[in-house]
């Protein structure tokens, strides 16, 4: 197993989005940033909004992730994202509707209200990853 090439899937329910060799991976944790080489213990765990880096041989991908799962096997790491975008896939314009709608939802209860701090949360990482060069 030791030789096993490291190996990425990113789905998200639309589609998938990019099988292949990859060098290096860096996901948005729930909790935090997690880096994977080739050989890194198994492990499952949950997905916050952010940017997945996915670099291979010749360069590096970018997409903007928010939540789900993934799971690192002998050398295959599996992205089950509950939304995952390439920039060009995002329309800043629906994004920024996005971000009014929510802002205008009225929260009561503490449910309802991180529910709706999350959902803020995330269309802001997507903004923010629509203004990145």
């Amino acid at each position: 197993m030791q030789n096993q090439e490291l190996y990425i899937s990113i789905v998200s329910p639309s589609k998938p989005l990019y099988e292949g060799k990859v060098t290096s991976v860096i996901l948005p944790l729930y909790d935090g940033l997690a880096g994977i080489l080739k050989n890194h213990a198994e492990m499952m765990a949950e997905l916050g909004p952010g940017k997945l880096y996915v670099k291979n041989e010749d360069d590096e991908i970018v997409f903007f992730i928010n939540g789900g799962f993934v799971e690192v096997s002998k050398n295959k790491i599996t992205v089950l994202a509950n939304e995952a975008y390439k920039k060009e896939d995002l329309n800043k314009e629906i994004v920024q509707k996005e971000y009014q709608q929510i802002q205008s939802i009225k929260a009561r209860g503490d449910e309802q209200i991180q529910e709706k701090l999350q959902k803020l949360n995330a269309v802001r990482n997507k903004l923010s990853f629509l203004k990145e060069k």
